[in-house]
């Protein structure tokens, strides 16, 4: 477990799923989570586009636990696929939350496609309880974002893409919930800005975005 203080008035929280990821459970009530989730990666000439990129734990099971988890008027981001978006927003509507936009990371890269070359990816923003404004309020909801070169992880995603999430969202006394690590752009995100907690279950994961995190410290110390 990555751990960091938890003296927060709320908790903001992503996820990285991918095979056997099991959902944390135990975090407190009254805290802020958000999650991220999405297909993973592929091989072109194993994808069938029916959006099954590999296998994830089924969203009725963890986003239930993610509503209850969560305190009252919480954000949370989910990171999605095309093929999966209705199934996971549905789920959503279901265990009780809220939409407040779909967003849409425009990404340098792209995956072939006979229906038009699929160069986005989607972010269900929603929330719990009451609507509450993002901190800046002029931001779009399509962004043009460079995906990471030499990923440590197949999903990984753009440092500064979720860095701007993280200060749109929670508050700088807050505290950063991630229950799948994964590559660990979340962690770097939130460093210095707030408070982190995280889980991985991949010793190999751990192991690389842990390195990851400390030559990304390093680096910042020598400026």
């Amino acid at each position: 477990m990555l751990h960091s203080s938890i003296e927060a008035a709320s908790i903001l929280s992503f996820v990285c799923v991918k095979i056997g990821a099991v959902f944390q459970k135990g975090f407190k009530k009254n805290n802020v989570l958000l999650r991220d989730i999405w297909g993973g990666f592929f091989k072109a000439s194993e994808y069938d586009n029916k959006g099954k990129l590999f296998e994830i734990p089924k969203p009725e099971i963890w986003m239930a636990e993610i509503f209850r988890t969560l305190k009252e008027d919480a954000d949370f981001y989910c990171f999605i696929n095309d093929k999966n978006l209705n199934y996971f927003l549905s789920t959503a509507f279901e265990v009780g939350f809220k939409l407040h936009n779909i967003l849409v990371m425009v990404k340098d890269t792209h995956t072939p496609n006979r229906w038009y070359i699929k160069n986005c990816e989607y972010v269900l923003y929603l929330y719990k309880g009451k609507a509450k404004n993002i901190t800046n309020m002029g931001d779009k909801t399509a962004t043009n974002v460079q995906m990471p070169k030499n990923k440590i992880h197949p999903s990984e995603k753009p440092v500064s893409y979720i860095q701007n999430l993280i200060k749109n969202s929670c508050p700088k006394d807050g505290v950063i919930i991630e229950p799948f690590v994964g590559g660990g752009s979340c962690r770097l995100a939130s460093y210095k800005y707030c408070s982190f907690v995280g889980f991985e279950i991949d010793k190999d994961y751990y192991e690389a975005q842990e390195k990851r995190f400390k030559d990304f410290v390093s680096q910042l110390r020598m400026f």
